[in-house]
């Protein structure tokens, strides 16, 4: 169900466009409703809830706005990036220990925490970010030379992964080797999860022709996701568009999130199957009452 908080964001994006056609007192739940939901990701201190929030936001925002300009386009995204940029340390800062202990002065500066019993801290050690480079690089070495291709434990991993556990209880979870015991096996011990990117989980799977034709896959996916955003297309159309944006950008850190965070999606293509449905059999109702009332008054149907 937390899944589904994905939706607001963007939801909280086109109403806000659209001001015109809402009330004010409407406008006002809409935004405070918003600005909670991006402030739970930040407050949470994981990174990537809170940057997919603030991007499937701007990219409503811009996709339903009246009057678009590159400038305009610019000038929102520059915005939300800069919020981003310095967003980021202070989410490092307290990630580990809560926002609250955080505004009582414990803090985190790089790997060192920061408290009122810590001792002299290396003030060099400023921001530790995922190495990703140096982490693929290492997962390259690793693999195949001392750990066999996981292969198809990859692939059931992407499609086991989405199904809730309320219908699958004794659903398998996680690789049978994570990649930091593979780490590990080469006398490096992790104390820490790593981020390879899809990049390198395709190689674990199966080497190049896994990063090829994968990334072959992705790209294809992605190519058709973005035919959505077509100016043909409806408000909820543009709403299932913008909500996949979540499942594109969190696959860029691992592709297993990709179908987990597709639900969201998913969720509102079933609402809106629904809806259109309920409104086809509304006007059947109405067309078979008026062609009965023509019948029973001699006028001829049309």
């Amino acid at each position: 169900m937390n899944l589904l908080l994905y939706v607001i964001a963007p939801l909280g994006g086109i109403i806000l466009v659209k001001h015109k056609r809402f009330k004010t007192l409407t406008l006002t739940l809409v935004g405070l409703v918003t600005l909670i939901t991006i402030f739970e990701a930040f407050a949470s201190g994981t990174r990537h809830r809170f940057f997919v929030q603030l991007i499937m936001f701007g990219v409503a925002y811009t996709l339903f706005m009246e009057r678009k300009s590159i400038l305009r386009v610019f000038l929102i995204f520059g915005m939300m990036f800069g919020v981003m940029y310095f967003a980021t340390n202070f989410m490092l800062a307290f990630r580990q220990i809560g926002l609250k202990k955080f505004m009582q002065g414990d803090y985190y500066l790089g790997r060192s925490y920061v408290g009122p019993s810590s001792g002299p801290v290396d003030e060099r050690d400023e921001l530790f970010v995922d190495a990703n480079l140096f982490n693929i690089s290492e997962t390259i070495r690793a693999f195949p030379h001392q750990v066999e291709y996981q292969r198809w434990d990859i692939v059931k991993e992407i499609f086991f992964r989405p199904i809730p556990r309320a219908l699958w209880s004794g659903k398998p979870l996680g690789l049978a080797l994570k990649i930091e015991d593979a780490f590990a096996r080469e006398g490096k011990p992790m104390t820490l999860t790593i981020s390879i990117t899809i990049v390198g989980e395709m190689w674990v799977g199966f080497g190049m022709p896994g990063v090829v034709f994968g990334c072959f896959v992705f790209g294809i996916f992605a190519g058709w996701w973005n035919r959505l955003a077509a100016r043909t297309n409806s408000d909820l159309g543009f709403l299932i568009y913008v909500t996949g944006f979540l499942g594109l950008v969190i696959s860029m850190r691992s592709i297993y999130a990709i179908g987990v965070f597709l639900l969201p999606t998913f969720a509102v293509v079933v609402f809106t199957w629904q809806m259109i449905r309920k409104v086809y059999q509304a006007q059947q109702v109405v067309r078979a009452d008026s062609q009965a009332d023509r019948l029973r008054t001699g006028r001829p149907l049309p």
